[in-house]
C-alpha cells in the first residue's frame, strides 16, 4: 500500500507540475503576445504623428547658425574653421534659402548657394519622410532609453538605397547611399525627440567613408500653432583619408512666413460708411547692435511643469535709446520660448536649460530681436544653485561625452545644479543685441 501510495503521489505530482509549466509557458506567451501588440501600436502611432507633422506643415521660415570643424587625420580635437548664418523657409512644400536679410528667397539647394566646405540638406523633410512616410523603412524596437531628460522608446531602422533619397557630394563627386540608425521617441507622447541617419553602401573608392546626420526634436510656436521642428542638427563625415568633418547647426528665431520680410496689418479700404475703421498700423524697427537689454521674467519658470517648447515672456526694464531717441520704451513685452529644458543625472543631478528670445512688441511697433545673454543681476535670491551661463562663444555640457554648442543669437544657455529648480517672476537678466 506505501508504495502503491507514493507512486500515486508521484504521479499526481508530476502532472500537477507539468500543468504549472504548461500554465505558466501559456501566461508568458500571452504577456509576450500583448507586449508585441503594444509595440506595434506605439510604433503605427508614432509614424501616425510624424506623417501629419510632414504633410500639414505651415509655411515657416528659421535662422540656421551652422559651425563648421575639421579634426585632422590623427589629432584629438577639432578645429572650429567659420559659423555659416543663413535662413531656411519651408513654403508650399519646397524649402527655400537665404542669407539672411536678403530680399528674397532662392529656389535651389544651399549647397550652390554656399560652394566650399561641409554643407547638409534634408534635416527638415528629407529624412524624416524616408523613414516615416514612404514605407520602405524596415523598423524594429531596440528597447527603453533616458535621453536628455526623456523616458523613450528606441527603434531601429533601415531604408534602401532606391528610398533613402540621400546624396553625399564632396570635391566635385557625388554618391548616393542608403540608410540606417535610429529614432527616439517619448514614451508618453510618442513624439519622436531624436532621429539618427548612417550612411551606407557607398563605394569603396568615394572620398567619404561615412556620414552621420543626428537631428533632434523640440517644441516650437509658429503663429498660434506649437509644432514639432528640427532644432539641432550634429552631421559627422569621415574621409578615406582619416580626416573627420563636423558640422553643428542650430535652428532658431522660427516664425511663420508670409512671403515678404516686413510685417504690416494693413486691410483694404473700407467700401462702405458701415464697416469698421482699418486697425492701426504696425511699425516693424531695427534694433542696432550693442544695445545692452535687461529683461524680467513675467512669469516664473518651474522645473517641475516646464517643458521645451513652452512660451517665455519678459518685460523690458528700461527704456533701449539710440542717440538719445527711445526706440523700445521700458515696460514693452519680450517673448521667446524655452528652448531646451534637459536633465541630467551624471556626475551629479543637473539641468540644462535654454530660454531663446526673438521678439518685442509695444504700441504700433515690433522688433525681432537678435542677442545674446550677458548676466544674471544679483539681486535675485536663493540662486546659490546657479552653476555658470552662456558664454557669447560656446557652451560645454558636463555629460559623459562632452557636447559643443555653437552660440546662437537670442538664446542664453544655463546649467542649473540640483533636482529641480525655480527661476521666479521678476528675475532679472541682461542681454545685448547682436
Amino acid at each position: 500500500m506505501f508504495e502503491v501510495t507514493v507512486t500515486s503521489f508521484t504521479h499526481s505530482f508530476y502532472t500537477c507540475g507539468m500543468r504549472r509549466v504548461l500554465i505558466l509557458l501559456l501566461l508568458a506567451s500571452a504577456a509576450a503576445a500583448q507586449d508585441h501588440f503594444d509595440r506595434v501600436l506605439q510604433l503605427a502611432r508614432t509614424r501616425q504623428k510624424m506623417a501629419q507633422l510632414l504633410t500639414h506643415l505651415p509655411d515657416y521660415t528659421c535662422l540656421a547658425t551652422a559651425e563648421r570643424s575639421v579634426q585632422k587625420a590623427g589629432r584629438a580635437n577639432f578645429n572650429v574653421i567659420d559659423t555659416l548664418r543663413y535662413e531656411i523657409t519651408h513654403a508650399g512644400g519646397t524649402e527655400l534659402w537665404s542669407w539672411p536679410g536678403a530680399k528674397k528667397f532662392e529656389d535651389k539647394p544651399v549647397a550652390s548657394m554656399i560652394q566650399s566646405g561641409t554643407i547638409s540638406e534634408g534635416e527638415f523633410s528629407l529624412h524624416a519622410r524616408s523613414v516615416f512616410i514612404n514605407g520602405y523603412a524596415n523598423v524594429k524596437f531596440a528597447g527603453a532609453e533616458d535621453l536628455a531628460g526623456h523616458h523613450t522608446l528606441r527603434w531601429d531602422y533601415n531604408v534602401p538605397m532606391f528610398a533613402s533619397g540621400w546624396t553625399i557630394g564632396t570635391n566635385g563627386r557625388s554618391a548616393p547611399a542608403a540608410s540606417r540608425g535610429s529614432f527616439w521617441a517619448d514614451a508618453d507622447t510618442l513624439e519622436v525627440v531624436r532621429l539618427e541617419v548612417r550612411s551606407e553602401g557607398l563605394p569603396l573608392d568615394f572620398p567619404v567613408s561615412s556620414a552621420v546626420n543626428t537631428i533632434d526634436y523640440a517644441r516650437v510656436r509658429i503663429g498660434s500653432s506649437n509644432i514639432l521642428l528640427p532644432q539641432t542638427a550634429r552631421l559627422y563625415l569621415e574621409h578615406s583619408s582619416g580626416e573627420r568633418r563636423r558640422n553643428l547647426t542650430e535652428f532658431s528665431h522660427c516664425r511663420q512666413y508670409s512671403g515678404t520680410s516686413a510685417i504690416s496689418f494693413e486691410t483694404e479700404p473700407s467700401t462702405t460708411r458701415n464697416e469698421p475703421a482699418e486697425p492701426a498700423k504696425t511699425t516693424e524697427i531695427s534694433l542696432p547692435t550693442g544695445l545692452r537689454v535687461p529683461i524680467r521674467l513675467k512669469v516664473r519658470i518651474d522645473s517641475a511643469k516646464a517643458v521645451a517648447g513652452d512660451l517665455v515672456e519678459g518685460i523690458i526694464d528700461a527704456d533701449l535709446n539710440e542717440h538719445q531717441r527711445v526706440l523700445v520704451p521700458k515696460g514693452s513685452l519680450i517673448t521667446g520660448r524655452l528652448r531646451r529644458m534637459e536633465k541630467y543625472s551624471d556626475p551629479s543631478p543637473y539641468f540644462l536649460l535654454s530660454i531663446e528670445f526673438d521678439d518685442i512688441e509695444f504700441p504700433a511697433h515690433h522688433a525681432r530681436f537678435f542677442g545674446s545673454f550677458k548676466n544674471l543681476e544679483s539681486e535675485v535670491p536663493g540662486f546659490s544653485w546657479f552653476l555658470s551661463y552662456a558664454t557669447s562663444t560656446s557652451v560645454y555640457t558636463v555629460t559623459r561625452e562632452t557636447e559643443h554648442l555653437p552660440a546662437v543669437p537670442g538664446v542664453g544657455t544655463f546649467f542649473m545644479q540640483g533636482q529641480a529648480f525655480r527661476l521666479p517672476q521678476g528675475m532679472r537678466m541682461v542681454w545685448q543685441t547682436q
